[in-house]
């Protein structure tokens, strides 16, 4: 089955995932430097952070128990995300290689 999602305006995407029980799609955004969360059944948004201000999100990732993202962008921050209490945990400027190692 194919779905849309709908943005208030066109952007780029530059990365998605999954969450482990696959209810929602998180995307990073090329142009804001947001990641959104989006309900996958009802293809409502349900959260976005702007962490990145304006950078591309490069990658990104969700734990299996779906409470926490991780994103890297092109600003060499890598932000940790608390989606239950809506705030970012943790920032840290590193060099875009070492993303992978960090997680």
């Amino acid at each position: 089955m194919i779905k849309s999602f709908r943005a208030k305006q066109a952007e780029r995407v530059s990365c998605l995932a999954f969450s482990k029980d696959e209810t929602r799609l998180i995307e990073g955004n090329t142009q804001l430097g947001e990641v959104r969360f989006w309900n996958v059944n009802t293809g409502t948004l349900l959260k976005q952070h702007i962490g990145h201000k304006g950078n591309p999100i490069s990658a990104l990732t969700i734990s299996s128990h779906n409470r926490i993202i991780v994103s890297c962008g092109k600003d060499s921050k890598i932000l940790t995300f608390d989606i239950k209490n809506d705030k970012v945990l943790k920032k840290k400027l590193v060099f875009l290689y070492t993303f992978f190692s960090y997680l």
